[in-house]
């Protein structure tokens, strides 16, 4: 026990090395009486000396500090005992008013025994309630601060609820006008497109309709042109020059009936004509470079013309090597090579880069009897003829082999054939060569074989002759056409070199007389056949029965002698016994039924050919004379107007020229 600063005494609970009563300080009498009090907060037993006065009392349980009056709590201590003396009734230990205290009963026996009163085990609860209560104002601190957070949550949560509410409906007001703002979009494409589809509509009818009206007028100018053709005027040539430049114009396929205005009205003016030959013309070939152009006769001579020439009249070189009819030329595929093969039973290789091609040819000896047709394998290896069928002549084949070391190659003999051979053809990839004639077969060579003479096929099914045949330019098909004056075949058969079984044949009938000539168009999907039956015949090879595709072109009077597609495909020209050649414009759908009619002259038209530049169309025939006509158009019509601006009549024929002399004119 000792003294504070205030004269109140400090009583602390001694420790457990340290008896009851006394401090670290001082040490009073252990024998001083005693008394216990409860602790206010913890309801602790504590122990004190038993002298009046205030005291500074420090709870060993719970540490609480707080003054106590000794001599107050004595004294009614002291009256309750002696009441209850008086009263007789048992002594009964200090009343514990605080509620959480432990079970009376207990802290009185504890009370009376001079132990120590242990103190109720608090909840936190319970705890935090009576430390509450003694720290009233940090009690009422903390409590503004917790309601002030409990109300700021609550503010928060609410402003958090009504931002979110609002931030959503915000969202859903902005998809709505995404989505109101595409679907206007897509309203406005959907609008666009179609004024643009009827503004492109509306264009392709007035398009339309103006090309009507041109093509209309280009027609009536074209009528008028053939009118005052009767007088052979320049009006007439002003008319059709002007009607088919409209029909130029236009764009798309040319209007026949304004090209032909240009052709009646220039009379024999827009064709080039080249004379010297004095017998029929029996074939015609122009180099792959398209420079050259050379003509066989019956006459025994070739002639080479210069088409590259701006006279290509007065330039010609005559080729004299043979003694009889000229039946084949050919050139090589590297235009230094042109061949020639004749009844004589000689085939000539002329020199082209040679300073006079005319000079001595070679000669290829090896071919019995006479020669009647002749090819030349793309690749320009091979070189074959075929012939024969006369008294005490073979009716073989012969195969030259163009790349052998040997000057002169002695050639490789393909018999099998009975009568003469009418037509030789080798295909576009140099494989296959066909040979056909007069016992109705067609045999096919394989090229690509060590031996083609013991690598051959035979295709069986005309019955007679067969006067031509031809390969399509992808390989695939071989057609063969047939007919003669003691025959009916007067067929046109399709032969699938793909296939398992070549030698099984699609027919193809509708002609009614012997088929004279075949050609296949480029793009492979046309073959024409011409026939003594003054038609000509399309036979649509990509459709699922060609035989059910046929295309009758009519026009010609007579028998129609050849037929050849441009290089392009676009057009088709045939030639006939009536003197006419005619031009076909052949579209995706086929020809039309309006031809262009090229009037070369007097004599049948029996061959034609176009420059691989489409650039000129070449015929020939009967009458020996050689005609160039210019496909350009512009460049008709640039010539026709020069002629009319000259406002002399045009003439009806030129004169004939002069004889050329035996060498070069």
């Amino acid at each position: 026990m000792m003294e504070n600063e205030a004269g109140i005494r400090v009583y602390k609970e001694p420790t457990d090395d340290e008896p009851a009563g006394c401090n670290s300080t001082n040490c009073e009498s252990a024998d001083n009486a005693t008394v216990r009090y409860p602790c206010p907060l913890c309801n602790a037993s504590i122990e004190l000396d038993d002298e009046p006065g205030p005291v500074c009392v420090v709870c060993p349980s719970c540490d609480l500090s707080f003054v106590l009056d000794t001599s107050q709590l004595t004294k009614d201590l002291e009256a309750e005992a002696a009441n209850a003396i008086d009263s007789g009734a048992e002594q009964t230990p200090p009343k514990v008013t605080d509620p959480n205290l432990a079970d009376p009963d207990v802290v009185v026996e504890r009370w009376l025994a001079g132990e120590p009163i242990e103190p109720q085990k608090l909840s936190d609860r319970e705890k935090l309630a009576r430390w509450c209560r003694i720290h009233p104002i940090k009690t009422t601190l903390v409590g503004a601060m917790a309601a002030s957070l409990v109300v700021a949550t609550v503010l928060s949560t609410l402003a958090y609820s009504d931002a979110s509410t609002a931030l959503a409906q915000s969202n859903a007001q902005s998809k709505q006008r995404q989505l109101a703002e595409q679907q206007a979009h897509r309203d406005l494409k959907d609008h666009l497109e179609v004024a643009q589809q009827e503004h492109a509509t509306a264009s392709a009818r007035f398009a339309e309709a103006a090309r009507d009206a041109h093509v209309d007028y280009a027609r009536r100018l074209a009528e008028l042109s053939q009118d005052a053709s009767v007088r052979r005027t320049p009006r007439s040539v002003l008319l059709a020059t002007e009607a088919l430049s409209i029909a130029i114009d236009e764009g798309g396929d040319i209007l026949p009936i304004a090209h032909q205005s240009l052709r009646d009205a220039l009379e024999g003016n827009d064709a080039q004509k080249l004379e010297g030959h004095t017998a029929r013309i029996s074939a015609l070939a122009v180099s792959p470079n398209g420079r050259w152009l050379v003509s066989g006769s019956l006459d025994g001579t070739a002639r080479l013309w210069d088409l590259t020439s701006s006279d290509p009249a007065g330039s010609s070189i005559v080729l004299e090597a043979h003694s009889s009819c000229v039946t084949g030329v050919a050139f090589r595929p590297d235009n230094r090579w042109l061949m020639t093969a004749s009844l004589d039973s000689m085939v000539c290789l002329w020199d082209l880069a040679s300073a006079d091609p005319s000079a001595q040819p070679l000669v290829l000896p090896g071919h019995e009897g006479r020669i009647g047709t002749m090819a030349v394998s793309p690749d320009g290896r091979w070189l074959a003829t075929g012939g024969g069928g006369y008294i005490l002549e073979t009716s073989s084949a012969f195969l030259w082999d163009l790349t052998a070391r040997q000057a002169l190659p002695t050639p490789t003999e393909l018999s099998g054939h009975v009568g003469p051979i009418r037509v030789a053809r080798v295909s576009p990839d140099s494989r296959w060569l066909v040979t056909a004639g007069e016992d109705g077969a067609a045999r096919l060579w394989d090229l690509s074989a060590q031996n083609p003479a013991t690598a051959s096929l035979v295709l069986q099914g005309h019955r007679g002759p067969i006067q031509d045949a031809t390969f399509s330019a992808d390989n695939r098909w071989l057609v063969t056409g047939g007919g003669g004056p003691e025959s009916t075949d007067n067929t046109v058969r399709l032969w699938d070199l793909t296939s398992r079984d070549p030698s099984a044949a699609r027919l193809l009938s509708g002609h009614r007389a012997p088929v004279r000539s075949l050609a296949i168009g480029p793009r492979g999907r046309w073959v024409v056949s011409v026939s003594d039956d003054t038609t000509a015949r399309l036979w649509d090879l990509s459709a699922q029965d060609p035989a059910a595709s046929s295309k009758v072109l009519l026009g010609h009077q007579q028998a129609i002698h050849t037929a050849a597609f441009s290089t392009d495909g676009r057009s088709l020209v045939t030639g006939s016994a009536d003197g006419t050649a005619r031009l076909w414009n052949v579209g995706s759908g086929g020809p039309e039924s309006t031809s262009v009619v090229l009037r070369p002259g007097q004599g049948a038209v029996t061959q034609a050919v176009f420059s691989p530049d489409n650039r000129y169309l070449v015929t020939a025939g009967t009458s020996g004379t050689i005609h160039v006509w210019n496909l350009q158009l512009n460049e008709l019509i640039d010539r026709a107007r020069t002629i009319a601006a000259r406002g002399d009549r045009i003439a009806i024929r030129p004169q004939p020229a002069a004889p050329d002399s035996p060498r070069q004119q």
